[in-house]
């Protein structure tokens, strides 16, 4: 006599209410941690290799960077600048303000053999004019750019604003309140 097989249904897993808000949470848990960790670890690398932003102020440089773009500059002996590169400076007939532009020429000022200063001549490359010649003692350091980071400078500008610090301060506090009622609703499950 054949043996009889009976197919019971098997009993499916309880679902636990709220799983898929609980994954979404703890997904965006991480992932904020993560974009916290690393904002800190760019923020300590930039420190270390005494990268500055300066966030450009006018069209003068375009098409390369525009009013608004974020500039990564990494100050360096003005003796490793050539023509050709960007440089940042303080520009004395802009009231000391902060200049970005390409530098054009770079004469060395010698006394005998030894070079105690450069003449420096830069211009912007949407300019028609060459801006005023400067000078800069022989050890002294100009910005060299890294990278620009179009937009960048709106951005920060907005993040350093009362709007832009409130609203990050209420993510922050959305995240934190999220993260205690997942493990207040994970410790009631248990």
């Amino acid at each position: 006599m054949p043996a009889l097989n009976y197919a019971f249904p098997l009993e499916e897993e309880p679902r636990i209410p709220g799983r898929a808000q609980r994954g979404f949470w703890r997904g965006l848990n991480w992932l904020l941690t993560i974009a916290l960790v690393a904002t800190f670890a760019a923020i300590g690398y930039c420190g270390l290799e005494q990268i500055r932003p300066t966030i450009s102020r006018s069209d003068s440089m375009r098409p390369h960077s525009k009013a608004g773009d974020l500039i990564l500059t990494r100050y360096v002996p003005v003796n490793t600048v050539e023509p050709g590169d960007i440089v940042t400076f303080i520009d004395s007939t802009r009231h000391g303000d902060q200049t970005t532009h390409r530098l054009v020429s770079k004469r060395p000022v010698k006394v005998g053999d030894l070079v105690i200063a450069y003449d420096m001549v830069t211009k912007g490359d949407a300019n028609q004019d060459r801006d005023k010649q400067w000078r800069i003692d022989a050890n002294g350091k100009v910005g060299n750019e890294v990278v620009v980071i179009p937009n960048g400078g709106r951005v920060a500008n907005w993040l350093s604003s009362p709007i832009g610090r409130g609203t990050i301060g209420a993510l922050i506090l959305i995240i934190l309140a999220a993260s205690w009622l997942i493990g207040r609703q994970r410790r009631s499950i248990a």
